[in-house]
Parts: C-alpha cells; sequence; structure tokens
C-alpha cells in the first residue's frame, strides 16, 4: 500500500524502473562498465506470477557470487534484489568501495569516495528521493 491505496504491478514497475536507471546512473558515472557481485543470497521465486518470470528466472541461473557482469545484465539484476528474489552487492570492478547496495522497504545506497552532488541531481531528475 502506498498513501492507503493499493500499488497495481504495472505502477510498481514504473517506480522500479526508476531504481534501474539510477543504479546505470552510478555505474557510468563511475566509468563502471562491468561489475561484480557479492554477498549474494538466493530467496527464490515462491508463488510469483507476473509475466516476467522467464526472464528473471533466466537472470537468477546466470547469477553466482563474485561473477563479473556487464551493464545488460543490470536491469534484471536490480528486478531481483527488489522484488526480493535475491539479495547482493554490486561493486565495480575499479579497486576501492564503489558499490551499490540495497536495504529495506526499497532503499539503494550508493557507495564512493568520490564527490556524487552531480549524480544525486540526476537521480532527483529521475524521480527518486535522495538524502
Amino acid at each position: 500500500m502506498v498513501n492507503g491505496e493499493v500499488l497495481s504491478f504495472d505502477e510498481y514497475v514504473v517506480a522500479e524502473e526508476k531504481y534501474i536507471k539510477a543504479a546505470a546512473a552510478f555505474l557510468q558515472f563511475h566509468s563502471c562498465t562491468k561489475f561484480y557481485i557479492k554477498n549474494l543470497e538466493l530467496y527464490g521465486f515462491g508463488d510469483y506470477d507476473h509475466p516476467d518470470l522467464p526472464v528473471l528466472t533466466a537472470g537468477y541461473h546466470a547469477i553466482l557470487e563474485n561473477a563479473v557482469v556487464d551493464q545488460e545484465m543490470l536491469p534484471v539484476l536490480v528486478q531481483l534484489i527488489l522484488r526480493e528474489i535475491i539479495y547482493c552487492e554490486i561493486f565495480c570492478d575499479e579497486p576501492g568501495n564503489t558499490a551499490i547496495r540495497f536495504g529495506y522497504d526499497m532503499y539503494m545506497y550508493f557507495n564512493a569516495e568520490r564527490d556524487m552532488t552531480e549524480l544525486f541531481a540526476e537521480v532527483r531528475e529521475i524521480g527518486l528521493y535522495v538524502s
């Protein structure tokens, strides 16, 4: 429920797309063309019955701990995380702690040593709250 109203799947997908765009903007901002998966936890699909199940299932079976993946995998990876089918952290392939982490209630954290003021302005334009 959002503001006392039931959120439809279509409305959810619109919000989820904003997270995908923001994650892609973070990786682009840090010139990260490939990234790797850390702290992978696989939860499974339970009674998931939405039309995108085949795409998500294929992505689910392609994800491995410490696997290096490219930008094409990012949308499915973020979807799987936000839908609580998996958990993982996304690290840039460069040294350091440049990473995307996720928390409860659709919190997404950008971690990096670089000033991200410019990136945060872009994320706000996408339509997400930044603090």
